[in-house]
């Protein structure tokens, strides 16, 4: 069973990446006006890696249904049979176009009734259980990153979060979730 895992953010080499004007006395009106396009870029890729995110647990947590079968083909007790994955079994679509699909336009942005669709899904059910876990902190982290660009629009490009237990500036503040608690 998973217990959590860590995430490993180059602030430096972020930085180096997107290189905003620094503050100075001269250009502190350009900083401000800058501040809700920054705000609502670093809002979009919290979006986008809420999904990545999403599609990685379900993709990689995924415990397909199998069948035991003897790789001889023969009936004889001491031979170990082994399981496979049930012949003709077909992965659900865990790729971010889908999943926002599926969580924006047939549970319309309902983080609790895409949990259900999920549980009820056999081969996620230690998804569904770590996600769960600490308080649903898995479900509390996923949907603070898929909907930041909704929080920084409602705010008008103001901030990324909302201050709420679950709201998110940047993805070094993703680490603060209870989610990544190993302890």
């Amino acid at each position: 069973r998973a217990k959590g895992f860590g995430v490993l953010v180059d602030e430096k080499a972020i930085r180096a990446a997107v290189q905003f004007p620094s503050a100075t006395s001269e250009d502190d009106d350009t900083q401000s006006s800058l501040a809700p396009l920054k705000n609502f870029a670093m809002a979009e890729d919290l979006h986008a890696l809420g999904f990545v995110f999403l599609g990685l647990l379900l993709g990689s947590l995924a415990e397909p249904p199998t069948v035991s079968i003897d790789p001889t083909n023969k009936t004889a007790s001491k031979r170990k049979k082994q399981d496979a994955i049930v012949p003709g079994f077909v992965m659900p679509d865990t790729s971010e176009e889908r999943l926002q699909a599926v969580l924006t336009d047939i549970f319309g942005n309902d983080i609790e009734g895409f949990r259900d669709y999920v549980e009820a899904e056999e081969l996620w059910t230690k998804v569904v259980e770590l996600l769960d876990g600490n308080n649903n902190a898995g479900w509390d982290l996923i949907e603070a990153m898929v909907f930041a660009r909704e929080r920084c629009s409602k705010s008008n490009g103001g901030g990324v979060g909302d201050g709420s237990k679950s709201a998110f500036r940047t993805a070094r503040d993703l680490l603060s979730s209870p989610f990544f608690d190993l302890s």
